[in-house]
Formats: C-alpha cells, structure tokens, sequence
C-alpha cells in the first residue's frame, strides 16, 4: 500500500487595496445604519421607575450589542484565517483581539444583568472601562511598534 503525504499549509490570502476598502465600506455601513436606527428608535425621554431613575435599555440597544457582537466574530475569521500569512505581529494581533472579544462579551453582559439594578453611575463606569479596554491596546499595538523603530 503507497500512502501520499502532503504537507498541508494554508494559502497565502492577498488582500488587494480596493477589497480591503469594500471591506471596510461593509462594516461602515452596518455602523452607521445601526447608529442611524437606534438613535431615531430611542428618542423617548421615558424613565424606569426603579431605585434609581435611568433611562431604559431599548430593543435597539441590545440589537446594537449584538451588531458589535457580529462584526467582532467576522474580524476573529479574519484573523483566523490570516494566521499563516507572513509577518511577525500576527499573534499579537490576535491576542489582542481574543482579548478584546472577552472584554465585550463579559462587560456587555454584565451591564444586561445589572440594568435594573445598578445606578447610572455603574454603568458609565461599565461603558468608560468597555471603551477603554477596548481602544487602548488598539491604540498601542497601532503606534508602540512605529515609536520603537524611529527611537
């Protein structure tokens, strides 16, 4: 009996420019719709009664979160798929984004769970820490490495 090996690598995967650009088009016009949805469906001034008065989470807020939810999943298959491409930064890259899609989940979910219990305060506090954690290893990742070449 002859058995064949192959070794199996992944393709590499070209992203032309105007492709990354489409790319880019789809998830800015989700975002906007998205945005453009919820600010006209939550333009009542409606407040809980509850402990403390807030205003109440919407339908389009969760639908919102579950947009966000979407669009981090398409990027983890992105860079799913991008982990054999050439370059020495792709791990970070995902890391960093598995963090990120951790970070999302467990804030997102926790300001559902606490929303008709937790003061206004908390939850700014839960949206200041999500977008902090969020943007700033971004931020980092982006920058650190164009600083530490040019010093």
């Amino acid at each position: 009996i002859v058995q064949e090996y192959r070794v199996r690598k992944a393709p590499h995967i070209f992203v032309k420019e105007e492709n990354l650009l489409k790319y880019i088009a789809y998830v800015l016009g989700i975002t906007i719709t998205g945005l453009t949805v919820w600010t006209l469906a939550t333009q009542s001034n409606e407040v809980q009664n509850e402990a403390w008065p807030q205003c109440a989470a919407q339908p389009w807020s969760l639908t919102w979160y579950a947009f966000e939810v979407l669009l981090l999943m398409i990027g983890l298959r992105l860079c799913v798929k991008g982990r054999h491409c050439g370059g020495t930064e792709k791990w970070r890259f995902l890391a960093v984004f598995c963090i990120e899609v951790f970070i999302t989940l467990f804030i997102n979910l926790l300001r559902y769970v606490i929303r008709h219990t937790a003061r206004s305060d908390v939850q700014m506090i839960l949206v200041f820490l999500h977008l902090h954690l969020t943007t700033t290893p971004n931020l980092i990742i982006i920058f650190a490495p164009k600083f530490v070449a040019v010093s």
